[in-house]
């Protein structure tokens, strides 16, 4: 089973660390968002929408549920300014490949 909570996704992957940037935009995902919509209010639907948007120093803040998707990431954060996938407080978000 290819099922892994994004906590420990995000210790795996490199770049994702927490950063304070002056540029930085922080977006939000849930399962029951459009991936049409940046704001906490109307959040992305999918963590791939945010891999292909997120820039150097951005974070997204992931709402509980399950993700059912594989993310590869479109641009790279640097040392600086990682882009960081970060579990929202409270939260419990898992990413299932197991069914693609």
């Amino acid at each position: 089973m290819r099922t892994a909570t994004l906590r420990t996704l995000g210790l795996a992957a490199a770049g994702c660390l927490l950063s304070a940037s002056a540029a930085a935009e922080q977006y939000h995902v849930d399962p029951a968002g459009d991936d049409t919509n940046p704001t906490q209010a109307a959040p992305w639907k999918t963590l791939q929408k945010a891999a292909d948007t997120l820039q150097a120093g951005d974070t997204v803040l992931v709402a509980s549920g399950t993700y059912g998707e594989h993310v590869v990431p479109k641009n790279s954060g640097t040392s600086s300014a990682p882009i960081t996938y970060t579990v929202a407080p409270g939260a419990l978000a898992i990413v299932d490949g197991s069914s693609l």
